[in-house]
């Protein structure tokens, strides 16, 4: 049996007995608990999403990329890096709720699933909104160009038949997936620990912009900030659903504005 599937059959099935452990510990060690959590549900996330593609590419007959950047594009342009990251966000929100439901916490209220008013969301929007387009004059200021990785991915969805498959995946997986996590898990946990509420959204932020690894230190400073204002508005109006529904706008302006970008071209 390959390495790729041992490490997909020992580690996932693992998860609930190592989020279980970490949580025996006491409530006072909050911020720990929390963390050992979020690191699990991102080992969890590359173990399905890299256990997924092993499954497509051996399928296909081929082989996993090790270290060579042209086999990682054309993945990437078949399309099935995107997949493969659709296949692990279910799995990654898996251990999320595993760990609520040894704390014995509702689902509903830990991850706060409360559904925003029409003014909460419509305040948001205008928030984020303005702040997409501080960051866009700041780009244009100093002269940023998006990322040329993003553009290519956006390129071969298009060209590929596969552009339904990239907008369920930005638009509908990734603000379900981030918000409920970042959001939703990690800011409830931080939060109830020393750092207290602005400690959890500025944590809970940074490690958000981390997790980007295809943005450049630009994009990233960008993420970080956007995550303060998800994080502000989760705080204020205890909504998460108000987050995911912002993140899926944006991503999907996002999406707009790549077309106009590449039509242009």
């Amino acid at each position: 049996m390959p390495e790729s599937y041992l490490f997909w059959f020992w580690v996932v099935p693992a998860t609930p007995i190592a989020v279980a452990a970490a949580l025996r510990l006491p409530q006072n060690r909050s911020l720990i608990v929390t963390t050992v959590v979020g690191l699990l549900t991102l080992i969890v996330y590359y173990t399905a999403s890299w256990g997924a593609l092993s499954v497509l590419v051996q399928w296909q007959g081929a082989t996993l990329p090790t270290g060579n950047q042209a086999r990682y594009l054309q993945l990437m342009q078949d399309g099935w890096l995107t997949l493969a990251a659709l296949v692990a966000s279910p799995f990654t929100v898996l251990v999320a709720l595993v760990a609520i439901w040894v704390r014995r916490e509702s689902v509903s209220d830990y991850l706060a699933l409360v559904w925003p008013s029409r003014l909460e969301l419509a305040r948001g929007l205008v928030m984020n909104f303005a702040l997409l387009f501080v960051w866009s004059v700041a780009g244009q200021m100093i002269g940023h160009k998006t990322t040329r990785i993003i553009i290519f991915e956006f390129q071969s969805a298009q060209q590929n038949g596969w552009f339904g498959l990239l907008l369920i995946s930005l638009c509908v997986a990734a603000p379900l997936t981030e918000e409920l996590v970042v959001r939703g898990f990690l800011f409830q946990g931080l939060s109830q620990s020393f750092l207290g509420p602005v400690g959890a959204v500025v944590l809970s932020s940074a490690a958000w912009a981390a997790i980007h690894n295809q943005y450049d230190l630009f994009g990233k400073s960008e993420i970080f900030t956007i995550g303060l204002l998800y994080g502000y508005l989760r705080y204020r109006t205890g909504s998460t659903w108000l987050t995911v529904l912002i993140h899926a706008a944006t991503n999907l302006f996002i999406l707009m504005e790549l077309a106009a970008f590449v039509a242009a071209v």
